[in-house]
């Protein structure tokens, strides 16, 4: 009997091959993220465990499994950790700032009583008066200033939320658009959650990105 010998082109009985390889990965890896998924959503508010079906969790799943999502959510923790430390220590500068000018004015009214006491004791309380204002109205230029430096670091978060509603949305991942509901948004933190656990385990070796 003649010896079959096939007209296939071997680069491209390798190339189906390869593809029917990652097709095989790509089924057990999502297998895997949806046994983790599940896990993690019998944890949340019942309300939310409804929104986040098996169906959705497994769109989810398909949205993570070439890494690439998950590079750019880490690339995206990391943007948020940096403005965290920044907006912290923006104010911690400033209430260091202010601690500052408070102890300077209270020194300062202090020695101005203290001369007054020895030159005109009579005037101290006229002083005393004075001084009480003043130290009021720095309180509430500072207080001021505290709030200002609040609404700038609310306003810098709301920024950063957008950017990445806008960012996950145009990988195309499911939940995710720009929003500002309550609801809508507090889904999206739990599909995070999912998503950041999912960052920080331990892949089987077979299934590793």
């Amino acid at each position: 009997m003649a010896e079959y010998t096939s007209n296939l082109d071997p680069q491209l009985v390798a190339t189906v091959q390869e593809e029917l390889q990652k097709k095989e990965l790509f089924r057990k890896r999502h297998n895997f993220i949806c046994e983790e998924f599940q896990k993690q959503v019998k944890d949340m508010p019942m309300k939310f465990q409804h929104q986040l079906p098996s169906e959705m969790l497994a769109q989810l799943a398909s949205s993570l499994l070439d890494g690439t999502v998950l590079e750019i959510y880490r690339g995206l923790k990391d943007l948020q950790q940096i403005t965290e430390n920044k907006c912290h220590s923006q104010r911690q500068n400033l209430l260091i700032q202010h601690r500052a000018q408070r102890q300077d004015m209270i020194k300062k009214h202090r020695e101005e009583e203290d001369a007054c006491k020895r030159t005109k004791p009579h005037n101290v309380p006229i002083i005393q008066a004075a001084n009480k204002r003043e130290l009021e109205n720095l309180e509430k230029r500072l207080a001021e200033e505290m709030r200002k430096k609040d609404i700038e670091i609310i306003m810098e978060f709301d920024q950063l939320v957008t950017q990445q509603q806008m960012t996950l949305q145009n990988t195309g991942l499911p939940l995710f658009f720009v929003t500002n509901k309550s609801q809508e948004t507090q889904l999206q933190m739990y599909a995070v959650r999912l998503i950041d656990a999912l960052s920080s385990i331990d892949m089987p070796g077979e299934l590793q990105w």
